[in-house]
């Protein structure tokens, strides 16, 4: 299952205005792309690798780890669930900006965020290149060898893709543009939160 969907301009021009022309708004560098934390399972095949890359962390563990949340956050993920009604929405993982600067690199290592059964949302802040890449391949517990292409989402604003957390795939910087900026957000499904 991928989904890909588009938000209201009224809520793609606001998060735009916040992540890419508010020069208050705090971003951190990081080192490593698909690192960011302790859980993702990382492969290490031949032709991707990790490449810098700015971060905020908006929620952690469905605590509130930044004003962004309130400010940036919200309304997005509210319409995106009233208007999601076939998906199945839980509790919140994490929530980050991520900000990838023009580069000529490969796409990075092919990952799952989490060992553990969960969703992803990609939010695509802007108009860009550096498309992220979904594999056929799911986490079992034993990396595969190598992947296989199953679809490329390419960064549109205001467009968002939600597929199934234990797939792998990969970002990757542009090449055109001057940054690629999403919202990554991680969260279990229904489910998951009424049989724990």
């Amino acid at each position: 299952m991928i989904k890909v969907g588009y938000v209201p301009e009224k809520i793609s021009d606001w998060i735009y205005e916040i992540l890419m022309r508010d020069n208050t708004f705090p971003w951190f560098y990081q080192e490593f792309t698909s690192k960011y934390n302790g859980n993702a399972e990382v492969l290490q095949l031949p032709g991707y690798e990790e490449h810098p890359y700015f971060a905020h962390i908006i929620s952690t563990d469905n605590q509130i780890q930044s004003n962004a949340y309130d400010i940036l956050f919200k309304d997005l993920w509210q319409w995106v669930v009233s208007n999601e009604p076939d998906m199945d929405f839980g509790e919140l993982i994490r929530v980050r900006a991520a900000k990838v600067m023009k580069d000529f690199v490969p796409p990075t290592q092919p990952h799952v965020d989490s060992p553990l059964p969960h969703y992803v949302m990609i939010y695509y802040v802007n108009d860009s290149d550096g498309p992220t890449h979904i594999y056929k391949e799911t986490y079992d517990g034993t990396p595969p060898e190598r992947v296989t292409p199953k679809q490329y989402i390419d960064p549109e604003k205001g467009k968002y893709v939600i597929f199934d957390g234990l797939q792998y795939h990969s970002g990757s910087a542009p090449r055109k543009h001057k940054d690629r900026t999403i919202l990554n957000i991680n969260y279990y499904g229904q489910s998951r939160v009424l049989s724990s």
